[in-house]
């Protein structure tokens, strides 16, 4: 990941990039780093597209680190699947079981299926449709609810990757780390704004054509689309639910509240609390208050 990085600073001081439009895709393991990579870093992307993805280290859904324990982080990063019932190496139905995960999280997804195999499809490089849902949108920057999942074992700090933040969280500690992760989700009612859920469930199909192989390749879809925010009261509180996390700091500014703002916390353990930039600014919880 540390390339990855290097590469894309490499990129900007080459080319002028527009980072409100940033999006990620990757084909096969591919697939899989573009899921992991924005479940760390999901304030970078604006939309994601896993083609033929890998859900876990390893073809076949066989190896360690499956994604699915990270999807809570890509509340604000829409993902589209793109895989063929017939791939043999990284299996439709993980790619499957994503979507049904983030259906059940509210977030939103768009699912393309093929009938062919691991290869025929991006082969014959005609992606159209997924390409085309993918630029939707822009980076959500301040967002009113941040849901992040925590990994210690993807922070690399002597390469400068410390995935311990999102949006305006930031300084994520996990208590137990042989508890593997640990997640924090916090509402901000400081925005005055709240999600609109999803629109309705769009399917259908479709024939890619124009390809370099196939003249013609049928697809089908199912698509959940995010409805509009809803514009809410504003009140200077926050709430937060952390479950094996020792730390968080919240940035008020971004968040919308102030240094006084009531803070609301529901924990499974010892939990420090930091407004950042304000006096007297940590409090620890050791229960839900």
């Amino acid at each position: 990941m540390a390339n990855l990085f290097e590469i894309w600073a490499d990129v900007a001081t080459r080319y002028r990039l527009d980072p409100d439009r940033t999006r990620l895709t990757g084909y096969s393991m591919g697939g899989y780093g573009t899921l992991r990579t924005a479940s760390l870093y999901p304030e970078l992307f604006a939309r994601i597209l896993a083609i033929h993805p890998c859900t876990s280290r390893g073809a076949a859904g066989t190896g360690g680190d499956p994604v699915t324990a990270s999807l809570a982080s890509l509340r604000h990063v829409p993902v589209a699947l793109w895989n063929s019932v017939n791939d043999p190496l990284c299996l439709y139905a993980t790619t499957r079981q994503v979507r049904d995960e983030l259906d059940a999280l509210g977030y939103a997804t768009n699912l393309f299926t093929l009938a062919n195999d691991h290869f025929t499809d991006i082969t014959n490089d005609v992606m159209t449709p997924a390409l085309d849902w993918v630029g939707g949108s822009t980076v959500t920057r301040d967002p009113a609810r941040v849901t992040y999942v925590v990994h210690p074992e993807h922070a690399y700090p002597r390469y400068g990757l410390n995935p311990d933040h999102a949006y305006w969280v930031s300084g994520l500690r996990v208590r137990d780390e042989s508890g593997g992760t640990g997640t924090v989700d916090v509402t901000s009612h400081g925005l005055g704004t709240s999600s609109g859920g999803l629109l309705p469930l769009r399917a259908g199909s479709g024939i890619l054509t124009g390809g370099e192989l196939f003249p013609a390749l049928p697809y089908a879809f199912e698509t959940r689309d995010p409805a509009p925010a809803i514009t809410t009261p504003k009140a200077d509180r926050i709430e937060l639910t952390v479950r094996n996390i020792t730390t968080v700091t919240i940035h008020p500014e971004r968040a919308g509240i102030s240094c006084g703002a009531t803070i609301a916390v529901d924990t499974d353990g010892p939990v420090t609390v930091t407004l950042a930039g304000c006096p007297d600014a940590s409090r620890v919880w050791n229960m839900a208050s």
